[in-house]
């Protein structure tokens, strides 16, 4: 570990300050059973960084949408609990019948009332010359529901932005939650798992690799024992299809393989989703005749041995 200048040239050695000894050269831990070093972590990063490594500003509009929203839902939570009615007003008027009570802390003036009761009002003594007595009100400070839909709309703009397709942007029954109130149905979030599943696998499968080397390294793990500390595959289940759902794709794919439009292996792909190619045919296999599938795995075996 060494500092960097301003030119992006390497300055002095801060092994021993950050990491407490020299790890450089025979002394560096973090190497695979082959001996070779790695970096014990793993870089993530979204695309859209062009040229570079990644752009800090890349999808910045959804992270500043988010605590705008945020904002905006407590204004909304304020208003409903502080400013959802009308502000009543009396101008030269004062209750009647406004009777003293004694208290341990001194005499109070009340007037008991309730929303079933009239409230009676008498002209302020010694009020000449201020004008006749009035009494009004202002409207409400604000109207929550109208406050609501602008929020939501706010929200679906958002994820519109976010790539989400405003068709898969629904309200949830008549009660907002969290403010916003608003799912994705369950194609659309499929959708938005296989557009980051792209960004993010090749990473997860490199992190598997790295925490397996990390593990044979910390156990002392001999041969038989270890992990293996590459080649992994990570899969993503997606959300699971609704009766309605796996019905419709069942029927869908069965017209097609009918049709002669795709091959058994391809529809027992499209059924599976993130099943391989070797899978889906071992499975088909399997359902046909088992020994063979014994045979294409027997093949498949040696064909990773080599």
């Amino acid at each position: 570990m060494h500092a960097v200048d301003e030119n992006g040239k390497l300055g002095a050695d801060l092994s021993p300050f950050y990491l407490g000894g020299d790890f450089s050269g025979e002394a560096y831990p973090f190497r695979r059973s082959s001996g070779r070093p790695f970096l014990p972590w793993q870089l993530y990063h979204a695309s859209g960084g062009a040229q570079h490594l990644f752009s800090p500003y890349d999808g910045q509009e959804l992270v500043e949408a988010s605590l705008d929203l945020s904002v905006l839902h407590q204004m909304v939570v304020h208003t409903f609990r502080d400013a959802s009615w009308p502000q009543r007003y009396v101008v030269n008027l004062q209750p009647a019948g406004v009777s003293v009570v004694e208290t341990v802390d001194g005499a109070r003036a009340e007037v008991v009332t309730d929303p079933a009761s009239l409230i009676q009002f008498e002209s302020i003594p010694d009020s000449d010359g201020q004008g006749q007595p009035m009494i009004g009100q202002f409207s409400a400070g604000g109207d929550p529901g109208k406050m609501e839909e602008t929020l939501a709309n706010m929200a679906g703009r958002v994820a519109s932005d976010a790539g989400v397709p405003p068709s898969d942007i629904q309200r949830l029954g008549g009660t907002a939650r969290s403010g916003a109130a608003i799912s994705l149905t369950n194609d659309g979030k499929r959708k938005a798992q296989r557009r980051y599943a792209g960004v993010f696998r090749g990473s997860d499968e490199r992190l598997v690799g790295i925490c397996a080397a990390l593990y044979n390294r910390a156990t002392g793990a001999v041969e038989g024992q270890r992990y293996v500390e590459g080649g992994y595959r990570v899969l993503y289940h997606e959300l699971p299809l609704s009766p309605d759902e796996r019905r419709a794709r069942r029927e869908d794919v069965i017209a097609m393989l009918e049709a002669g439009l795709i091959s058994p292996v391809g529809a027992y792909m499209e059924l599976h989703p993130g099943a391989t190619k070797a899978q889906a045919t071992r499975a088909i296999l399997e359902i046909r005749d088992p020994d063979l599938a014994d045979d294409f795995r027997d093949d498949e075996d040696e064909d990773a041995d080599a």
